[in-house]
């Protein structure tokens, strides 16, 4: 998937650097810790909607700031005041919103790779994939994903694995929604799963996102 991002009715773009060199990183010390990605605009820019990520998990949370649309275009109103600080990372305080997608984690490593031990940088990414992936250890020596399994029903790990030996292709066909797919292909690409496999993932969230979509425009 390539920017932007579309969630609901936003479209999410990549976070510019200059935003990061001046944000600040809220609850200092404290973890976990979430950092900032994407961000989309509403109500003609005075409002942005920033999607955190994860460092190791294939999660995002989206949280709300005000916008200020100043020389270079839209930027969190706490970067234009200097009596304010603007979190470029922060300490979740909810649960997640959403699984990150590829183009998310691809920036994600371009803007914090070389800020943050926990995120590869692209040069090394392909390298540490299959050993950051924030997972657990599972005794039959798999990773897993056990705040995803309780989000969505399923750790998709137990498919995708290096470890199984599982066929996931007729799991991969039975996902009915697009969300789910989402959270599949997060896990795949943590876990340097086949690039075959993940086309077939990619294709199924595609599929299911575009008949959601016509859905919504039947009901309208």
């Amino acid at each position: 998937m390539t920017w932007p991002v579309e969630v609901d009715d936003w479209e999410f773009h990549p976070i510019p650097q200059s935003w990061i060199e001046h944000g600040v990183d809220a609850d200092a010390g404290q973890k976990p810790r979430v950092y900032a990605v994407s961000a989309a605009t509403e109500y003609g820019g005075r409002m942005l909607q920033i999607r955190y990520a994860h460092p190791t998990e294939p999660y995002v949370i989206r949280y709300s700031h005000e916008g200020y649309e100043g020389e270079n275009g839209i930027v969190p109103a706490a970067l234009s005041d200097r009596q304010s600080e603007w979190p470029r990372s922060l300490v979740p305080a909810t649960e997640p919103s959403d699984a990150i997608r590829d183009c998310e984690w691809d920036h994600l490593q371009t803007l914090w790779g070389d800020r943050v031990g926990r995120i590869p940088t692209p040069d090394d990414a392909d390298d540490q994939r299959l050993i950051a992936d924030g997972g657990q250890v599972a005794e039959v020596d798999r990773t897993e994903f056990p705040r995803l399994k309780a989000d969505i029903g399923e750790d998709p790990a137990r498919w995708l694995a290096p470890q199984t030996d599982m066929d996931p292709t007729p799991r991969i066909r039975g996902i009915s929604e697009p969300e789910v797919a989402a959270a599949w292909l997060a896990v795949a690409r943590r876990l340097g799963v086949d690039g075959d496999v993940r086309d077939k993932i990619k294709r199924r969230r595609d599929y299911l996102a575009d008949r959601e979509a016509d859905q919504r425009g039947v009901d309208k």
